[in-house]
């Protein structure tokens, strides 16, 4: 076969092409292990393809150990070349927390710079996120120092493009427990008081939800020894109630569900139904030859 002898000539893109034929038993018996022989021959002289494939086996576990990290790194030298597949890829890592710490904002990262190639799955994995990430802010608080934060023209708070609250969720002093309360206070908008926890570089004291029963989840120090979560009422912050009536989102009563129906933006129903599918599933390993 004309790829294994350039392949043993230390010829890159035959021991990838050579390794592609192991993998799949195309012209040899099928063997795993001689994939990732010839793939890592060729991903160490820089083949992105190669490095795709052989980031694919450590995923899968086929011819070496199932190992998320070597998985992430492969395709992270493939991305760094540019490569449409492994950018996506190594979204799908972060998204789901595979080999990395899941981180939503990456994910998107790597799969917009996919996507601005016209790589299909990447522009449907970031429907997909943005869907799952959406749900994840509805149903519980998440470190706000994650993801993307950005305020919106209306000069409201947003994560990935979500409208949330922020708030400080460990809490030592001002705690009601008999009376489930705090004196703490949420914020909607980029107000003074944000402004100025930003500036201070103490934003990590954050988390976001867009949970909308006006109920938070809290972290209370009443032990010595330990910390436990309740959940408490909590108020509005004043400076982002005057910034809301300004603009005309302020009512009284004022309702945390009424807000989020009317300001906050929808996902389309298909993209709610594509979101575990979509960002779960795992990629099918490169199958052309070059």
């Amino acid at each position: 076969m004309k790829y294994r002898d350039a392949a043993e000539q230390g010829n890159a893109a035959a021991q990838r092409a050579f390794g592609w034929c192991c993998e799949f038993g195309k012209g040899v018996t099928l063997s795993f292990d001689d994939a990732v022989k010839w793939y890592r021959k060729s991903a160490e002289q820089g083949n992105v393809l190669a490095q795709i494939s052989l980031g694919n086996l450590y995923r899968e576990g086929k011819g070496v150990p199932l190992d998320y990290r070597r998985c992430v790194a492969w395709y992270r030298k493939a991305s760094a070349q540019g490569h449409a597949d492994a950018q996506c890829n190594l979204g799908w890592c972060y998204g789901t927390g595979n080999g990395v710490l899941k981180n939503t904002s990456t994910a998107l990262k790597w799969y917009e710079q996919s996507a601005r190639q016209g790589h299909a799955t990447a522009r449907d994995n970031i429907h997909a996120l943005q869907a799952a990430f959406a749900h994840e802010l509805q149903t519980s608080a998440i470190p706000f120092n994650d993801e993307r934060f950005s305020i919106a023209p209306d000069g409201t708070i947003e994560l990935n493009s979500r409208k949330c609250c922020i708030y400080i969720r460990n809490q030592r002093r001002d705690v009601d427990l008999q009376k489930r309360t705090t004196k703490y206070r949420y914020h909607l908008c980029n107000c003074r008081t944000i402004q100025e926890m930003v500036a201070d570089g103490r934003k990590d004291r954050y988390v976001a939800t867009a949970r909308d029963d006006s109920l938070f989840e809290v972290d209370v120090n009443d032990h010595p020894t330990r910390n436990r979560l309740v959940e408490l009422n909590m108020q509005l912050c004043q400076n982002c109630r005057e910034l809301l009536r300004q603009r005309g989102m302020y009512q009284e009563p004022f309702s945390l569900k009424d807000f989020y129906a009317k300001h906050q933006s929808s996902i389309p129903e298909m993209f709610l139904k594509k979101r575990q599918e979509a960002v779960t599933r795992a990629y099918p390993p490169d199958g052309e030859c070059v």
